[in-house]
């Protein structure tokens, strides 16, 4: 209704790249500049180009497009049916560097399923799919047959589009150094952008394509110098780059590499001089492959004292109900997830809080094994390299010590009755994560009576735990 009033704001909130594109070149370019973008498709497009078959081997195309056609780029079809693009650069790329037998069939390198446009579209269409896609060329293509060809070298005469393509110069970049040559251009679309009144999202969204453009190719770089990853990996950013809102000045953050830059505790370093973050999800069941966190709350404990003041609790979004069990154990109302956020936004908030800390939970096999499932559906990684201690396995190691045999209670409440500590009328995240806390405060006072041990010592009273219980099950 909005927009129907006033049209004039209308693109400035389009999702598609080509109105948003078509905003910013209303008032960045003026009309002679416009002119190019405005034609059609067909009257910028060259006629001239090398078609060839998909049984053509590789020296054959290679010949039909700089000795006949002269052509960067080879239009492949197979029984007239467009299936595959080759250009100059996939030559060096995919059989010179590769070593490939140039007498292959060209289907083996081929780019397969290219991009397509129209010659009734406008040019202005076509440089925001090659934007978007990062190509070079797009076949045209009318009534199922290939007719022409427009390539970057079509468009780059407007000294403004080239920086605008300074996507797909990154994109081939070989070196850091040649991409930090990019900066000024870089700087040139920005300021274009801002001098020319452009709407804030817009320039936002162009310049995080740049952003992704770089984060690309420099971890390629990266694995071409060292040598392929041992495993799968994601790379996950946060911040301004994450919202698509990328200024000049931006910086890279990145999540879990805030969470992990600096290294992790030392096993040496007394209990006293490293930082926790205690922490506890309600979740619909226990089984992080089937069930969904609904909440997560967590508290400090810096000095070995429980920082109220960084205490957190974040409801996650969910458009189912919640069930009438859920809502009596975990005090969680419908409206506390409808008005929740989503669960990237609060694992994001999770792994800026926990860097440089010990992560500690009553029973942690649960957090970790979500934490796990989260990083493993979104990104592919699992097992976060981080420090778990546990206050149910300590306490359980802590009774085994004097009696293997020994039978007891190692639910939260019941443990801390026995330190004498109060209970807590409530049962949901955060109030977990604080009750975990002061656990955690009261078993070390037990144990070392504030003699406070290294880590390792802590770890090694987990570790005994875990071992006694897997013999135990062992034996029957």
């Amino acid at each position: 209704m909005i927009f129907k009033r006033n049209p004039e704001y209308a693109e400035l909130f389009a999702s598609q790249a080509q109105v948003r594109l078509k905003s910013a070149l209303d008032v960045v370019w003026s009309n002679k500049e416009k002119g190019l973008f405005i034609k059609k498709v067909s009257e910028v497009a060259s006629g001239v180009i090398a078609i060839v078959d998909a049984s053509m081997s590789i020296k054959d195309v290679a010949h039909e497009m700089r000795i006949v056609k002269r052509s960067s780029t080879a239009v492949v079809c197979d029984n007239g049916k467009l299936v595959g693009l080759m250009t100059d650069r996939d030559m060096t790329k995919r059989v010179i560097a590769e070593g490939h037998d140039n007498s292959a069939p060209i289907s083996e390198v081929m780019t397969p399923n290219p991009l397509t446009i129209s010659p009734n579209d406008l040019v202005l269409h076509a440089a925001s799919l090659m934007m978007q896609h990062n190509v070079r060329g797009l076949p045209v293509v009318s009534d199922g047959k290939v007719v022409g060809l427009l390539t970057t070298s079509h468009l780059v005469q407007n000294h403004r589009m080239q920086a605008i393509f300074l996507i797909e110069k990154i994109k081939y970049a070989t070196s850091i150094r040649t991409m930090a040559n990019f900066t000024i251009e870089r700087q040139a679309i920005f300021e274009a952008l801002v001098e020319g009144n452009v709407a804030p999202e817009t320039i936002g969204r162009v310049m995080s394509m740049i952003m992704d453009a770089y984060n690309r190719r420099i971890i390629q770089i990266a694995i071409d110098k060292l040598g392929e990853p041992p495993c799968q990996f994601s790379w996950i950013v946060a911040g301004s780059h994450a919202r698509n809102e990328v200024h000049m000045l931006s910086d890279q953050d990145n999540a879990l590499r805030n969470l992990l830059s600096d290294p992790a505790p030392r096993m040496e370093a007394l209990a006293t001089e490293v930082e926790y973050l205690v922490l506890d999800f309600e979740t619909t069941g226990l089984d992080a492959n089937t069930n969904s966190i609904l909440s997560l709350g967590w508290v400090e404990v810096v000095n070995f004292t429980v920082n109220v003041a960084s205490a957190k609790q974040l409801f996650i979004e969910s458009p189912n109900e919640v069930k009438a069990e859920t809502a009596v154990i975990n005090h969680i109302m419908p409206e506390m997830l409808q008005d929740g956020i989503s669960l990237d936004s609060a694992m994001t908030q999770l792994f800026q809080a926990a860097k440089n800390k010990i992560l500690i939970a009553h029973g942690s096999m649960i957090e970790a094994a979500f934490v796990d499932e989260y990083l493993t559906q979104k990104y592919g990684v699992s097992d976060l390299p981080v420090m778990w201690l546990d206050t149910l396995a300590i306490e359980k190691s802590m009774a085994l010590a004097v009696n293997k045999d020994a039978e007891f209670d190692v639910r939260l409440s019941e443990t801390r009755k026995r330190y004498g500590l109060p209970e807590y009328n409530g049962h949901e995240a955060l109030i977990d994560a604080i009750a975990t806390a002061e656990l955690f405060l009261a078993q070390s006072t037990r144990l070392f009576d504030k003699q406070y041990p290294c880590i390792g010592k802590l770890y090694r009273l987990l570790n005994y735990a875990l071992e006694t219980v897997r013999d135990t099950q062992t034996a029957t």
